[in-house]
């Protein structure tokens, strides 16, 4: 674990879309270069977090060879990105209660920086900006409109969506509470 924030965090790879726009199937199994785009992502990602998971949705065996926990969104109904955190928050919650952030990334950008998880932490963690983030322009499904920015890549604090939110616990209400770090 290359990170200097000493207490564990949680890395979570976004992987549970339905790559619409791309005829469907699973955007970080394609290749480039030969490669699994999400071999570069692990590779690169891997060490720079204490726990790796993989939040995906279907059949996890298609990602048995990369040792990883696969986890399905805890919302139903494929509801985006931030059920994908939102399963991480609850994952960290359950697995590693000291962990205070979760970093999401998406696994369908192959060439993420070495550091990038140190870059997304010192803002938020020295108190020079309430939030730090990759940004990406994508359809979200949970607020209806047809585009808005949600960060592909960014420090979650757990206590940003707490299981105590009110609405049942499949409810959509709980992931409107997200909101990157402070």
């Amino acid at each position: 674990m290359s990170n200097a924030y000493m207490k564990p965090i949680v890395g979570v790879l976004l992987a549970g879309g339905l790559a619409r726009r791309m005829g469907g199937g699973d955007k970080p199994l394609r290749t480039l270069g030969g490669k699994p785009i999400l071999d570069r992502v692990v590779d690169c990602v891997r060490p720079q977090v204490h726990q790796l998971i993989l939040n995906a949705n279907g059949d996890p065996a298609r990602f048995d060879q990369y040792d990883l926990p696969v986890v399905p969104d805890v919302l139903d109904d494929n509801q985006g990105p931030l059920a994908g955190i939102l399963t991480a928050m609850d994952w960290a919650a359950a697995n590693l209660p000291e962990c205070e952030y979760v970093v999401s990334f998406a696994t369908d950008a192959p060439f993420l920086p070495s550091d990038l998880v140190a870059r997304l932490m010192a803002p938020v963690l020295n108190g020079t900006a309430p939030m730090s983030c990759e940004i990406e322009r994508i359809r979200c499904s949970a607020s209806g409109r047809s585009r808005c920015a949600i960060p592909c890549a960014a420090p979650w604090s757990k206590t940003a969506c707490a299981k105590s939110t009110p609405g049942p616990p499949t409810s959509a209400s709980r992931m409107c509470r997200l909101r990157p770090t402070r």
